[in-house]
């Protein structure tokens, strides 16, 4: 019997035939893959396929506001009167007293100031044309996108038509159908274009307010500080609006305590204080007066929306004015600390004006509660078609009385 060695020692031989070439071989067939569709042309999966529902179109939000189209519009910015130097101030001081001495200091005082105020007129019709051209630059973007939704409506209106038509749906029922999906369509984009407006409206409140604040600024002093100084005390409303605002520099802390420190004795002034009063300076003593008359405004404001809502029969109408209110008390004690008191009351926001100290005398006085009778509340609920009750319960949350 032959060994394995021997079948070897066999096969190494030379004189054996050639082994035949090995046969082709055969494609091995692909496993199955799911959600590949039906391999048939006539089932409704396959038609729905081939024949999707057309997208909504999305919403077209305006665009930011072209600075460079501002800017062309509005021009440079005024410069400000460079600083005297020291020679001049004496000269000027020197001057002024040969033209006291002669009866002409007035002339003279105003002839310096001069140069001041026109910077300061420039300024005021500068910030006016730049709010103009902020408005018409949003206008252009909301008329812009306007058009854009109305083209993407359009089209979708006509894609969803011819959907339809395909699908072999009845006239009847393809307008249904499209009514459907347009009131849902519409009903997006009013929500959307609501909340925008909401947002535009808190911009420009914020930046008239803020606006305000970088004149008083200027007022006291903080020059080249005023606006970073204006913007850090309208922080949070900013942040809300989706503005980062970056914290104060160690110039803008400086000066914020400068101005603090001019107000702090223009308030100790106008309550009567003892050490603080003598150092004040009528200057102080005008802009708190001012800072007084806007706080007040803002409270005369607030008491307007106030009657506002209560006017106002739906609920629905009368969320959006309790949510400007909150946002204006916001704004108004972040801008008057130290003059108003700001609060909440029943879900309404009020704001007054802080009562002097006692030993102060009494320059301001809070403004009497209003009154009404039983029958101007009767009327008054007949015609709006409320509840007495209801109408009296907010007369006393706004602080009235009814008699």
């Amino acid at each position: 019997m032959a060994t394995i060695l021997d079948l070897l020692m066999a096969l190494n031989r030379g004189d054996l035939p050639p082994l035949p070439r090995p046969a082709p071989t055969m494609p091995i067939p692909l496993a199955p893959v799911g959600n590949l569709g039906p391999l048939s042309d006539d089932t409704a999966a396959a038609f729905a396929a081939q024949n999707p529902e057309p997208v909504p179109p999305r919403f077209v939000q305006p665009a930011a506001p072209d600075a460079g189209f501002v800017n062309q519009e509005v021009g440079p910015e005024p410069t400000a009167p460079a600083p005297l130097s020291r020679g001049q101030r004496i000269a000027n001081a020197i001057a002024g007293f040969g033209a006291g001495v002669q009866g002409q200091g007035a002339q003279f005082l105003a002839q310096l100031q001069e140069p001041q105020r026109e910077y300061q007129r420039q300024l005021e019709r500068y910030q006016g044309r730049r709010t103009e051209a902020l408005d018409r630059a949003e206008r252009r973007a909301e008329r812009e996108a306007a058009q854009a939704n109305r083209i993407a409506e359009a089209q979708y209106e006509r894609d969803y038509g011819i959907y339809l038509k395909r699908l072999g749906i009845r006239q009847d029922e393809a307008s249904e159908r499209t009514r459907q999906a347009f009131e849902v369509y519409k009903l997006d984009r009013q929500a959307a274009e609501a909340e925008r407006k909401d947002r535009v409206l808190l911009r420009r409140q914020i930046a008239l307010q803020i606006d305000d604040r970088i004149k008083a600024y200027r007022d006291q002093g903080a020059d080249k500080h005023s606006e970073e100084l204006a913007r850090n005390d309208f922080r949070m409303a900013l942040e809300q609006a989706g503005e980062k605002v970056p914290p104060l520099s160690a110039a803008a802390s400086k000066a914020n305590r400068l101005v603090q420190a001019k107000l702090q004795r223009a308030l100790r002034l106008a309550q009567g204080g003892g050490g603080g009063s003598a150092a004040a300076t009528r200057r102080e003593t005008q802009d708190l007066q001012r800072r007084t008359a806007q706080a007040a405004a803002g409270v005369t404001a607030m008491e307007k929306l106030a009657r506002q809502a209560m006017e106002t029969t739906r609920e629905a109408d009368r969320v959006p004015i309790l949510n400007q209110m909150r946002s204006m008390a916001a704004t108004l004690q972040a801008q008057f600390p130290d003059l108003l008191e700001v609060g909440e009351h029943n879900n309404w926001a009020f704001a007054r004006l802080k009562p002097p100290s006692a030993a102060a005398p009494q320059q301001q006085q809070q403004p009497a509660a209003q009154k009404f009778s039983k029958a101007a509340v009767n009327e008054f609920a007949r015609k709006n078609k409320r509840a007495p009750e209801e109408v009296e319960a907010e007369i006393r949350a706004r602080g009235g009385i009814v008699e």
